[in-house]
């Protein structure tokens, strides 16, 4: 990037040709939200964001995943999740039992954006329960677990904004 376009920056986001992890932002749908919170044990970065995940379980049905308590080297602070309290693929049970272990829980029980401006309390643990519209241009088997990020079954605005943009906004720029 940084030789395309030499006055945008871009040469900010490597020292001595490594990742500048501090300066980095890494979000994940689903199993990514996963990965994601992983390199959040891994690296200092900028902030995580996490959508419809982690739903990562441990050896046995109802723990979390055992990489989730290995301790964070970002701050729980820099982390977000954000999900939909009907996904259709990982209970919120599961979902937030993660993210307790990963340290979300210090700053508040999950609460909902519905209805609500940002910060929304400054909670780390964000949900939703707004229907997901059905779109016939790309049916989802799972419409609830993408709705929170995925472009074709967000719900948008009278305006025709995605209506998450705030949440979205909130938890990755800060």
């Amino acid at each position: 990037m940084h030789s395309n376009y030499p006055n945008e920056g871009w040469s900010q986001y490597l020292v001595g040709g490594a990742p500048n992890w501090s300066l980095i932002t890494v979000a994940g749908h689903s199993q990514g939200s996963g990965h994601a919170a992983f390199m959040g044990k891994l690296h200092v970065l900028d902030r995580i964001a996490m959508f419809s995940g982690p739903g990562d379980t441990g050896n046995a049905n109802g723990l979390p995943a055992q990489w989730t308590s290995l301790p964070n080297a970002t701050p729980a602070a820099r982390q977000y999740g954000f999900t939909h309290q009907q996904d259709e693929l990982v209970p919120l049970a599961a979902i937030e039992l993660n993210w307790s272990q990963i340290g979300l829980g210090v700053f508040g029980a999950s609460t909902s954006v519905d209805g609500r401006a940002a910060p929304f309390g400054d909670r780390r643990q964000l949900t939703t329960n707004i229907a997901i519209p059905v779109s016939p241009l790309s049916p989802s088997t799972a419409p609830a677990h993408s709705g929170t990020v995925v472009d074709v079954v967000t719900p948008l605005t009278s305006a025709g904004e995605p209506l998450y943009l705030p949440v979205w906004n909130y938890m990755v720029f800060p």
